[in-house]
Parts: structure tokens; C-alpha cells; sequence
């Protein structure tokens, strides 16, 4: 067998992609990419982002948030959530309507349509979430889905919007 000879431009490639290779952030950030592809490609025809599927995975759970709640919940600020609200609603997969207790309060629950719609998109999203772990085994899913949980925890303050931590 005989080894292919790298020009030194290849060589230099090859060395900054191994110094990528070594950085956790280049990593995950990948990964995420990666993630988003896989989820897209599986749920495609339902028009739902990863970050949409997330808050109407908490609306399930939680029946009705207030938006800053809800925002917490996922970890993005309140612009954003209010963005990703907006066209959810647009979709007519949430509703949002003032608290009559605090007319300055918006409260976001699933409509039937948006219950419909996360129940036939849940096999497929969890498809995804399975696809990027399926090279690893069972204990090192765990194992992976452990760390990632305490590196959150451990730094979780350090984001523009933190994560909102409830234990079920």
C-alpha cells in the first residue's frame, strides 16, 4: 500500500484541522450543525426548527407559560422566544393572549393544531436526537448526555440567556 505524499499546503490543512479537532467549542458547534441538518432532513415537511420543537416540547409539558417563563425554559432571551412565538403562531400551532390578571403578560399555550402537529413530528425528531448518538453505544449515550449536562450546569450563568434548570 502505498502512503499518498501530501503537497505542504495540504500538509498545513490537514495540521489546522487537528488543532480544530482538539477544541471543544469548534466541536460542539459542529456537532450542533450537524444535529440541525439531521432533525431538518427528518422533520422536514412540518416547517419546525430544533428551537421551535423545544418550546412547543415545554408548552406540552407546562399546558401555559408566560413568554419570559417559556424563554427561560429554552435558554434564549425574550426577543428571540418572542420571535420564534411569532411565527409559531403565525402557523397556528400556539396561541398567545394577555393574562387577565397583568394585561402587560403574555401567556403561550399549543392550539389542537400545534398538539396534532407535535405528536406526528415527535418520532421523528426523537429519530434525530438518536441518529447523532448512534455511533455510541448505551453507556456512553449516558455517558455523553451526562457530561453535557454538567458542563451546562457548571457554566450555565455565562450565557446571554441562561437556562432556566427545573428538575422533573
Amino acid at each position: 500500500m502505498t502512503r499518498k505524499k501530501h503537497s505542504r499546503r495540504e500538509h498545513d490543512g490537514i495540521e489546522k484541522m487537528n488543532l480544530l479537532w482538539d477544541r471543544p467549542g469548534f466541536l460542539i458547534r459542529r456537532l450542533r450543525q450537524i444535529h440541525v441538518a439531521i432533525f431538518l432532513n427528518s422533520c422536514r415537511g412540518f416547517r419546525i426548527t430544533p428551537l421551535q420543537y423545544s418550546l412547543m416540547s415545554i408548552l406540552k409539558v407546562s399546558k401555559r407559560l408566560d413568554q419570559s417563563s417559556l424563554a427561560e425554559a429554552i435558554g434564549i432571551d425574550r426577543i428571540n422566544a418572542a420571535d420564534v412565538m411569532k411565527r409559531l403562531q403565525k402557523a397556528g400551532l400556539i396561541k398567545r393572549e394577555s393574562d387577565r390578571a397583568d394585561q402587560r403578560v403574555r401567556l403561550v399555550s399549543l392550539t389542537r393544531k400545534g398538539t396534532r402537529t407535535l405528536k406526528k413530528i415527535e418520532p421523528r425528531a426523537r429519530y434525530a436526537h438518536d441518529a447523532i448518538l448512534k455511533i455510541l453505544t448505551s453507556a456512553e449515550r449516558k455517558l455523553l448526555i451526562s457530561f453535557l449536562q454538567r458542563m451546562i450546569i457548571d457554566k450555565n450563568g455565562l450565557g446571554r440567556a441562561p437556562l432556566k434548570i427545573v428538575w422533573q
